[in-house]
């Protein structure tokens, strides 16, 4: 799978081209704003892709690994999470006596991120923790270093989420507003990742307006959470003359 021509680009473009391309991606094949049959695998796809070519260290990695013919383990083990003892098993008993890195990719759901996540390991008796911190995005390289010169390299990713899709560091979803609150003005409760908060809708909300609540996404690395955005979705023409005159009052 060429995460280039997934994206639409070509292998020279820059990272700024890759990044617009993604994101034209993410917006048109999101499940909450495509309910074609094929929509998701495309999100999918293109997240994937993103994951390998989207930052400069993810996109050496890529190339590195296409030019030693590196198979990428997770191409074809694709659990929700990593299998520890298949990835070792499969790469450390014919190296055991010399330096190496392992790459790999890890598949993360966005709660993984939000709240972190760690996972022990065995390694030649040794135990290893493995640990995600909050602040990661997809496409950035996590390395833990494993004693003998080795060193584990994995390339995060992100699962589709049902109602999510990460753009940047904010999160972006679809919310659906009642016709009196969206004329009117009001408060409504709408999701975060762990919980519900209260939504303020101003008066004459349109459909397809975009509200952001601050501080209430991902971790960011300055200490400060990222906004969520939320994207208004009613129907203006299904108001009736009785609710446009109540509107009035």
């Amino acid at each position: 799978m060429d995460p280039y021509s997934i994206l639409g680009v070509s292998s020279d473009a820059t990272q700024s081209e890759i990044k617009k391309a993604y994101r034209k991606l993410a917006l048109k094949y999101h499940p909450d704003r495509n309910d074609s049959p094929e929509a998701e695998q495309k999100f999918k796809e293109a997240s994937e892709a993103y994951s390998q070519v989207g930052s400069e260290e993810s996109r050496k990695q890529y190339e590195s690994s296409k030019s030693n013919g590196f198979e990428d383990f997770f191409s074809h083990h694709r659990p929700n999470h990593p299998t520890w003892d298949d990835l070792f098993g499969a790469f450390h008993q014919a190296n055991r006596q010399r330096s190496f890195v392992i790459r790999a990719n890890m598949a993360l759901t966005l709660e993984d991120i939000y709240h972190g996540y760690e996972k022990f390991f065995e390694l030649d008796g040794q135990s290893i923790l493995f640990s995600v911190p909050t602040t990661v995005r997809p496409g950035e390289t996590l390395r833990v270093r494993i004693g003998n010169g080795q060193e584990l390299q994995i390339t995060i990713s992100l699962q589709t989420h049902s109602r999510f899709h990460l753009i940047g560091d904010d999160l972006h979803t679809l919310i659906e507003v009642p016709a009196n609150i969206a004329i009117k003005g009001g408060d409504i409760l709408v999701p975060t990742i762990d919980s519900n908060i209260n939504l303020h809708i101003p008066p004459g909300t349109c459909s397809h307006a975009k509200l952001r609540a601050k501080n209430v996404g991902l971790q960011c690395s300055n200490n400060n959470r990222a906004s969520i955005i939320y994207e208004v979705k009613i129907d203006t023409r299904k108001i009736s003359e009785s609710l446009r005159q109540w509107s009035k009052t």
